[in-house]
This record gives C-alpha cells, sequence and structure tokens, in this order.
C-alpha cells in the first residue's frame, strides 16, 4: 500500500525531530511506561483558541518489563526525566496530503508548559508533584488538523533508578478517525480503511492520534 511510504516518512521525521535532545542516560532501556494525555475540549476550535493536552506522571505508575512482559506498580517518588512529544499536521482538502506544520510555519504555535517552542519536545515538571507537561497547540488558520502523540520518548527516568521509554496516548472518546480518514482517503491512492488501520497500530504500540476543526 502506497500509505506504507507516508507512514515511513513521517516515523523518520518524528524519530529526527524527538532525537535531538540528548539522552542524558547509557542504560538499555528495556521498561516502557504508558502515559495518557487529557484535552481541554472535544468540541471545534475558533482562530485564536487553544487545544490543551495535559499529561500527569501518576503517584503509582505501571512500569512494564519489555522483555519479559511483566508489570510492576511503582511508586512515584522523584522524577529525573520525561519528554512529551507531538506532531501536528494540517491536511489539505484538495490534495488530501497531510502537511506537517514545523517551526518555520505560521499557521500553529506551540507551547510547553506555557513556554514557546520551535521543537516538537518539551519536558514535564520536575521539582515537585504534579509531574506534568502541559502541550499547548494554537492554531492561527482555518482547516482539518490532527496531533500525534509519541509512542517512543526514550527519555524517561524516576526514583533515580528505573530507566524507561514512555509512549503517550490521547484519553478522548471521539478522536476523530473516521473525519480525518475521509478527508486523507486518496492521498497516494490510499483508502479510508487504510487510515484507518494506520491510526489503530499507532495506538495499539501506545502513541495517540487527534483530529480537530478550526472554523
Amino acid at each position: 500500500m502506497k500509505i506504507v511510504y507516508y507512514l515511513c516518512l513521517a516515523s523518520i521525521l518524528f524519530t529526527s525531530l524527538t532525537c535531538k535532545k540528548k539522552d542524558n542516560f547509557s542504560e538499555v532501556k528495556n521498561k516502557k511506561v504508558q502515559l495518557q494525555g487529557k484535552l481541554n475540549t472535544s468540541s471545534n476550535l475558533k482562530i485564536g483558541e487553544n487545544l490543551l493536552v495535559t499529561i500527569n506522571v501518576p503517584d503509582t505508575l505501571e512500569v512494564k518489563d519489555i522483555t519479559t512482559s511483566q508489570v510492576d506498580l511503582v511508586i512515584v517518588n522523584s522524577l529525573q526525566n520525561a519528554d512529551a512529544c507531538v506532531l501536528v499536521y494540517k491536511i489539505d482538502t484538495v490534495s488530501k496530503k497531510p502537511n506537517l506544520i514545523n517551526s518555520n510555519d505560521l499557521e500553529v504555535e506551540l507551547f510547553f508548559n506555557n513556554v514557546k517552542s520551535n521543537a516538537s519536545c518539551g519536558s514535564f515538571t520536575k521539582n515537585s508533584k504534579p509531574f506534568q507537561c502541559v502541550i499547548s497547540i494554537l492554531p492561527k488558520a482555518k482547516g482539518i488538523y490532527y496531533i500525534e502523540t509519541s509512542n517512543f520518548n526514550s527519555n524517561f527516568k524516576i526514583n533515580n533508578s528505573i530507566n524507561a521509554i514512555n509512549a503517550i496516548s490521547i484519553n478522548a472518546i471521539d478522536k476523530r478517525h473516521n473525519m480525518l480518514a475521509n478527508y486523507l482517503a486518496g492521498y497516494n491512492e490510499t483508502t479510508v480503511n487504510d487510515w484507518l488501520n494506520s491510526f489503530s497500530k499507532k495506538e495499539a504500540e501506545g502513541g495517540g492520534i487527534y483530529g480537530f476543526r478550526v472554523e
């Protein structure tokens, strides 16, 4: 399927963006944690309104051993490092192409914990609980957008001992996958089902896809 080409390209772009920040820990990451992003709204946005994604590290965290699949409940006493990464796309409704928004584009502003950023990743607060990262997406033009949260951030460490990769999903009842698939179908000879399957695969791996309209 032609969609494979696009997904590989997006993965390469995402990897290059998320890997700009050096991982401070050289240990092999054989553990994984799953975090969830909570949205501030499920409604359409107007120009000037923000879409907020709030990600908290819970007081008790499930830590999964990737090799054995064993899951341990760990009380989080301290946080040394954690990143949240997001990609923002705008769909060209004529060509059906999903255009990745980058730091040179003026259509979207991106903030991590109220600090404007030209990068796709931001750090969690670490000094006191709640350990969190609030991603703010501010669209400045009308259109159909979607965000993709990472399923493979590698810069995560808690309690001065546990190094892991962390995935971030999106906690929403309707993630607008059907809307997105219908707008994207036809790009590079893809179908609605091609896109729905690709979204499901990313979510099964721990990432998140959420679509929204700006009016």
